[in-house]
Order: structure tokens, then C-alpha cells, then sequence
């Protein structure tokens, strides 16, 4: 019985050694891999056919919370796929290490893992990670989710990010001005007046104040279109000004000073320590008021014009 033992021990060591070669080892790794992307795309699909099975129009208010929870399933089979194909690469390292000092073995197991590895399928693989679009069996369920009109507060989340040109005539700044909307800069939002409120489209006129961080703020009119995506809830679609009226507190004016210069000039000084925004008009003798204007005035320095008079109109943070 002993020497039954030992000669099948010693078998097994021979088949052993017999068996692993470069070849084998690369082939090895390569059906692993195989493995791993085929269990990933059939571990999808059941994700997929599961989430249809299982949809409930009611469990969502937007579609954006339904395509988020099938996302959240799929980002879920993902994560166990990656770790599944760590641990092979992890089993690939140490076998490149065993024939790294030769050559010629370690080019007979890259060949036959490369070989090995199943094309077709890590393209697939690979097309389905990198693409963030959801599939159509699984928005054709997310469609039936009704999406609620934008209420006040939604709007002015939406808006953040959104621009705004001056929107009037008569303006102090240029035409290529515009104020970004940052999040925390709305304050008394309402809403007009609605123009167009059908399935697919909602135009309104709204009021607001923004406020930047600094404290430069507008009374602002704005025209807000949304048009109902087939695929996403309500979006923006564009956002109009309809003019901007910069708030005038009144608490920089002491801060500025005129004085007419020599051969035409006329300066406006700042004698405070902050950067200040100036809006107003120049006039001359033979012209006339000029169209209003804005420009700021560093620290204890001065704005030099050529013009015989400047009308301030406001003195406000830029």
C-alpha cells in the first residue's frame, strides 16, 4: 500500500511537471480571463432582464431616479467583475515573473496568452464598460415614468450654470458680458407669468435676484424654456435675459471721487482699499452724453478718460 502511495505521488509530480509550461501557463491565464468577461456579460444581461422584470413605475418620481437605479445595479455586478479579474492578473504577474529571466519561454507564454485571449469577448466587454448608455429594453421602462413640471425650487436648481447677458439697451457693459449662475447666488425667485405649459414644452418669464459672493447683485427678468427629452426629465432648454438691473446699495459712493486733469483728461478716483465698479456716462462740450458705461478702479488709484465731465450712477463691488 505504501509503495502503491508513493508511486501515484510521484506520478502526480511528474504530470505536474509535465503539464506546466509556458504554453499551458499562458493558456491557462488566457481561459481565466475568458472566464471572467463571459461571467461579467452574462451577469448584465440578468441584470438587465431582472430590472424589466422587476420595474416599478411607481417606486420613481423622475426618470432620472429609475436610470440611476439600474446604474447602481450595474455599477454593482461591475465592481465584483473587477475584482474577480484582479485576482487573475494578480496570478498573471507572478507567471511573468517565473519566466522573466528567459526569454524564450517568456515569449512562448505572452504568445500563447494573447492567443488565448477571446477577442470577440473582451470587445464586448469593453464596449459595455466604456459606453454610459443604458440599454434600450431598460429606457424603454424608464420613458413610462411621468416626469413632474419644474416647481419653483427645481427651477432654480436647474438654472446654476446657466448664463445671462445683460439683456438691455442701454447697458453698462459690452456685448460679449455675461453672469454664470453659481449655486447660492438666487434669492426671491417667482414666476410671472407661464406662456406655453403643454406635454413637451414650458416657457416662462420669472423674476430673481442674484448675489455673487462678493455682494454685486441684479434685479433680473429671464425667459426659461424647458422641453421634455424622450429619454430625460425636464431639461432647460435656453435661458433669455430680459434685462439686469444692478442693485444699487449706495455704500461705496464716498469711496470715489472726480477731478478734471490737464490737456482733456477727467479722472475718477478710488480712495478706499478694494476694487470698485463704476457705471455712469461721459459728456463733452460738443458731443453730448455718451452711452452708459462701466469700468473698475483699483485701490487707491484713479481712472483716467478724456472727457470733460463723468456722471456716476452707481459705485458697487465688481
Amino acid at each position: 500500500m505504501k509503495k502503491a502511495v508513493f508511486f501515484l505521488t510521484v506520478l502526480a509530480s511528474l504530470c505536474l511537471f509535465s503539464c506546466s509550461s509556458p504554453e499551458n501557463d499562458g493558456k491557462s491565464i488566457a481561459n481565466k480571463l475568458n472566464k471572467c468577461n463571459a461571467s461579467y456579460l452574462e451577469e448584465m444581461q440578468k441584470t438587465e432582464s431582472n430590472f424589466i422584470a422587476g420595474f416599478n413605475v411607481t417606486r420613481f418620481q423622475t426618470r432620472k431616479e429609475a436610470k440611476q437605479a439600474y446604474l447602481d445595479v450595474a455599477e454593482e455586478v461591475y465592481t465584483k467583475y473587477r475584482d474577480a479579474l484582479a485576482k487573475v492578473y494578480e496570478q498573471e504577474a507572478e507567471m511573468a515573473k517565473k519566466y522573466a529571466s528567459d526569454y524564450k519561454k517568456k515569449a512562448k507564454y505572452d504568445g500563447a496568452l494573447h492567443s488565448g485571449i477571446d477577442q470577440d469577448l473582451e470587445s464586448k466587454v469593453v464596449e459595455l464598460t466604456v459606453a454610459t448608455k443604458i440599454p434600450e429594453s431598460v429606457m424603454a421602462k424608464v420613458r413610462t415614468v411621468i416626469s413632474p413640471k419644474p416647481d419653483y425650487l427645481q427651477i432654480q436648481e436647474d438654472l446654476v450654470g446657466h448664463s445671462l447677458s445683460e439683456g438691455v439697451d442701454d447697458g453698462y457693459y459690452d456685448a460679449d458680458w455675461k453672469w454664470i449662475i453659481k449655486e447660492g447666488e438666487i434669492s426671491g425667485f417667482t414666476i410671472e407669468n407661464v406662456l406655453t405649459d403643454t406635454p413637451q414644452e414650458y416657457l416662462i418669464i420669472a423674476k430673481m435676484r442674484l448675489t455673487s459672493e462678493e455682494g454685486k447683485a441684479f434685479d433680473v427678468k429671464v425667459k426659461i424654456r424647458y422641453v421634455l427629452p424622450q429619454n430625460d426629465d425636464w431639461t432647460i432648454d435656453f435661458t433669455q435675459s430680459l434685462g439686469m438691473h444692478i442693485v444699487k446699495t449706495g455704500a461705496y459712493e464716498s469711496c470715489i471721487t472726480k477731478e478734471k486733469g490737464s490737456f482733456g483728461f477727467f479722472y475718477v478716483m478710488n480712495n478706499c482699499d478694494r476694487h470698485l465698479e463704476v457705471g455712469g456716462k461721459e459728456f463733452n462740450v460738443y458731443g453730448g452724453w455718451s452711452e452708459k458705461r462701466s469700468f473698475v478702479v483699483s485701490p487707491h488709484d484713479s481712472y483716467g478718460m478724456i472727457c470733460d465731465d463723468f456722471k456716476i450712477d452707481y459705485v458697487e463691488v465688481p
